[in-house]
């Protein structure tokens, strides 16, 4: 049985149609023991410095013909088959050897990393594995963001746990999804993150939909008063960009500037191009 994926315009067409084979335990297996995850890198840019500051690690698992399957098809099966840990820990050691030569040419790059939290438990938060795994890869904590999805912790207190003691050793702290309809609020409090990422559903078309566009300016106000900086995720267009740095976002990710692609070290170009182009158009318009 294959899963399919579905992007919808905002007046229901349907854009594009994805396709990924569900996955046997034996494919799975052979997924993680010959380590056959192929890691892609999108860019995230600054508004205030104009620049690419780091990159989302992002993987792909690679099936015995040589396609490739998506990150959730991949994480999904893994749940099936009691395997998330050991493919989250795979998934994480690969993006930090290809990491680690973007960080020995440029050592300000940042790592933007998911950790899948929905295996925390009180036995596993403090193993040191992960600290470990920076150590070998010579990456310092502190030019590494977690990027957690809350929602998918049962355990509250190991979750909370876990982000203090990376919070401890220098790591930052970023709260994915937020805006969608599984957002617990009353979390940023308990994990006080140094990041909050806008979901790409309220960045869609968000230059066209007022309630879009005062639900992100809550959220860069909230940011801001807790000392967090805002990204806007999933940006498309650059309407979409404009917007969102005009009400508060601090940093920027998404097609319009790069798609996730493979790098060997930290390439300029085209995405700050894109990113002066908006801040000079911003600037007009205020002048105006």
């Amino acid at each position: 049985m294959a899963i399919v994926y579905k992007r919808l315009s905002s007046d229901g067409v349907e854009l594009t149609t994805r396709t990924d084979p569900s996955l046997s335990l034996s494919a799975l297996k052979e997924i993680l023991s010959d380590e056959k995850i192929v890691v892609h890198f999108q860019s995230i840019l600054s508004a205030h410095n104009h620049s690419i500051i780091g990159f989302e690690g992002l993987v792909r698992g690679k099936l015995p013909g040589g396609g490739l399957i998506s990150p959730i098809s991949l994480f999904n099966s893994a749940k099936k088959y009691g395997l998330t840990l050991e493919l989250d820990r795979l998934c994480r050691e690969k993006i930090l050897a290809n990491f680690s030569n973007i960080y020995h040419l440029n050592s300000r790059s940042l790592l933007f990393l998911n950790l899948e939290t929905s295996f925390l438990s009180s036995e596993i938060v403090g193993s040191g594995y992960f600290l470990n795994q920076l150590t070998k890869h010579k990456v310092p904590p502190a030019n590494i963001i977690i990027e957690i999805v809350e929602s998918r912790t049962n355990d509250t207190d190991a979750l909370i746990r876990f982000v203090n003691n990376y919070r401890d050793c220098g790591l930052n702290i970023a709260l994915d999804d937020m805006g969608t309809g599984h957002s617990n609020f009353d979390r940023i409090p308990l994990l006080r993150p140094n990041i909050i990422k806008i979901d790409r559903s309220i960045i869609n078309e968000i230059d066209t939909n007022y309630f879009k566009q005062e639900i992100f300016k809550s959220l860069t106000n909230l940011s801001r008063n807790i000392g967090a900086l805002t990204l806007a995720e999933g940006v498309e267009t650059q309407k979409e960009a404009l917007l969102c740095i005009e009400y508060g976002a601090d940093l920027l990710q998404g097609y319009y500037f790069s798609k996730p692609k493979y790098l060997k070290y930290a390439e300029n170009g085209d995405e700050e191009r894109k990113l002066k182009d908006i801040l000079l158009s911003f600037r007009a318009r205020k002048i105006d």
